[in-house]
């Protein structure tokens, strides 16, 4: 039987700037293929990338991951693979700091309106009683 030698392929289309950060090889060992995908940086990106690629594909099976030193099931790399993308995170982020300090500017607000209403009924008020 001949050695293993892993092969890099272009089997999945990477964005251009996770290029540096993602790699897929694929080795051919004697029960069939395996692929395994090496992450520098970005692992949610990859996970996104090879669900897709899954979802698409019916050949291409997850069977786990490693993330660090942690063991990851198949369910754990969907998991992963569903996580919204780093601008959405940090949207929500945003909108969460601005719900409140949008409040208090509509409750400062208000305040000087109703105070101007009222002054303006009480005044309207006053002239009718003396009219």
């Amino acid at each position: 039987m001949p050695p293993l030698r892993p092969r890099t392929i272009p089997a999945v289309r990477i964005n251009p700037e996770y290029r540096r950060s993602f790699s897929v090889s694929v080795v051919f060992p004697a029960s069939g293929w395996l692929m395994m995908a090496n992450v520098r940086r970005l692992a949610v990106a990859a996970a996104k990338a090879l669900a897709d690629l899954a979802r698409t594909n019916p050949l291409l099976v997850i069977r786990g991951g490693m993330l660090g030193t942690s063991l990851m099931t198949a369910d754990d790399v969907k998991a992963l693979a569903s996580l919204p993308s780093r601008e959405e995170l940090l949207a929500r982020i945003a909108g969460a700091f601005q719900a409140p300090l949008v409040k208090t500017a509509g409750l400062l607000q208000a305040l000087p309106r109703n105070f101007a209403y009222g002054l303006s009924a009480l005044i309207e008020k006053q002239t009718a009683e003396a009219a």
